[in-house]
């Protein structure tokens, strides 16, 4: 950040991970007090929502990586790459990463679930369960933004469940082995 303040949002490596593969609080805790100042709820949101976009990459990756070794080595073949991407979709990496965190039903899930599940059936969307709440939240705010401008009530009470969601899976969250 600078005196403009703008974020500028990078990838990282697995850097921001200890030796025992837990998240370096660190990092995450600049990042989080970054995101505190920012006003505007949607773009609060769409930020928060980046340390989702940074595990869903880095899932994808790292198997795409092992993936990789294993055909090198006569192990696995091409159509393992597109059985991998057609049963992983961005969803289905989000769901995982909340699931491998062991948090789907702490109450910060609920809450955030709950608050998203409420904007979503004022849009004349079904109840969804926990992470396709805050994915589908997510969708609307890129596809169709316009529609938000009126919305930062909800919006921001979505952030303040979305955060404490995040802190709870980056405590629990370890990158998976396989």
């Amino acid at each position: 950040t600078g005196s403009n303040k703008k974020i500028d949002l990078q990838r990282t490596s697995l850097d921001v991970y200890s030796a025992d593969n837990k998240y370096e609080n660190e990092y995450y805790g600049k990042f989080l007090q970054i995101i505190s100042i920012e006003n505007e709820p949607i773009l609060s949101f769409l930020y928060l929502y980046q340390v989702f976009e940074i595990l869903i990459e880095s899932v994808l990756v790292n198997k795409l990586t092992k993936l990789l070794e294993k055909v090198k080595h006569g192990a696995a073949s091409a159509r393992d790459f597109d059985t991998y991407l057609h049963n992983n979709a961005e969803i289905n990496r989000l769901s995982k990463i909340c699931e491998s965190s062991g948090i789907m039903q702490s109450q910060y899930a609920e809450d955030l679930n709950n608050e998203c599940n409420e904007y979503l059936m004022r849009q004349g969307q079904e109840k969804v369960a926990v992470p396709y709440g805050m994915y589908h939240v997510r969708n609307q705010i890129v596809h169709r933004f316009r529609l938000f401008l009126n919305e930062a009530k909800a919006i921001k009470e979505i952030n303040e469940s979305l955060e404490m969601f995040i802190l709870e899976l980056l405590i629990n969250y370890k990158m998976p082995n396989n």
